[in-house]
């Protein structure tokens, strides 16, 4: 059987976003109380980069580890955030140099950047996954207007549950017995143009127009 521990902490060791897939599965708690360094500063950053209207590719490594045998607890806004969110929003506003406006053009921009900083090689959202957040393309402009942190919560909370998801068949697969693979074979993989899965072939998005 594998040790569990023993796989954690060989995980951790093998890739640097550990520290955000720690935030998200097991020590979410420290997160919550680090105030406002939470999810709701990322979506802010991410609405600051579509408000440059920047293209700059995420660089950050994609969080690979995730807890299978512990239960991991969904997350939700603190009472501080909603506040929090009143004041970036009101200083992105009208305080960024380029004065662009929060409006649906930016919430849709936000709505991908954010999907592609969890998930950028798709590797965790399925295309249904992404189909049902459509909802929220053009109302994150509006709900953080209100102060409405929930749909960013909802959207990591859906990921953080497919990850854990995909670590409990990793896990299960490997207790099955290694010697099942066979690690001669050279497989190239690349994340490049790859389409969440269950997505048709060559569709690089769930709306037209829109790259997730």
């Amino acid at each position: 059987m594998i040790n569990i521990d023993s796989v954690k902490v060989e995980c951790v060791k093998a890739d640097r976003g550990a520290a955000v897939v720690g935030a998200s599965l097991g020590l979410h708690k420290r997160m919550r109380a680090a105030g406002a360094i939470t999810l709701a500063t990322f979506a802010f950053t991410a609405l600051a980069d579509a408000q440059a209207d920047t293209t700059a590719a995420v660089t950050s490594p994609a969080p690979q580890v995730a807890f299978a045998t512990t239960q991991v607890d969904s997350l939700a806004p603190m009472d501080v955030h909603p506040g929090t969110s009143l004041s970036i929003v009101e200083q992105l506003r009208y305080g960024h140099f380029l004065q662009k406006p929060l409006d649906d053009s930016a919430s849709s921009a936000m709505f991908d950047k954010y999907l592609d900083s969890l998930d950028p090689a798709r590797a965790y959202f399925l295309a249904a996954d992404v189909q049902a957040m459509e909802k929220y393309r053009y109302a994150l402009d509006d709900a953080l207007k209100r102060g409405d942190l929930q749909p960013a919560f909802e959207i990591f909370n859906r990921y953080q549950a497919q990850l854990v998801e995909r670590l409990e068949f990793l896990i299960a697969e490997l207790d099955q017995g290694l010697e099942r693979m066979d690690f001669t074979l050279m497989s190239p993989w690349t994340s490049s143009g790859r389409t969440y899965p269950g997505q048709p072939a060559g569709a690089n998005s769930t709306t037209s127009g829109a790259s997730v």
